[in-house]
């Protein structure tokens, strides 16, 4: 069976996320890896990925790069690995 890598560019979205979350792992496709570019959130998104940081990779930005850009980024990065990225703790 094929997988699939799952890239979500956040912003304030602590509201969503959770549910969003819970979409990504209910579908039948085998994970590969999920990808969240926290855009510099300050709406309390970070704290609740927290609960998610076993099952996703987060990397959180400093500045705001926009949808664009946060995706961008990381076509330029090329593939990112586990250990290229912040996990929470």
């Amino acid at each position: 069976m094929n997988t699939v890598s799952i890239h979500i560019v956040i912003y304030c979205n602590s509201g969503y996320i959770d549910e969003c979350l819970q979409a990504v792992f209910d579908q039948k496709y085998r994970i590969e890896q999920v990808i969240i570019d926290n855009n510099a959130s300050t709406d309390g998104t970070l704290k609740k990925l927290v609960k998610w940081s076993d099952q996703c990779i987060v990397a959180h930005n400093a500045v705001n790069n926009g949808f664009a850009g946060g995706h961008l980024k990381k076509l330029k990065a090329g593939k990112m690995c586990k250990s290229q990225a912040l996990r929470l703790r």
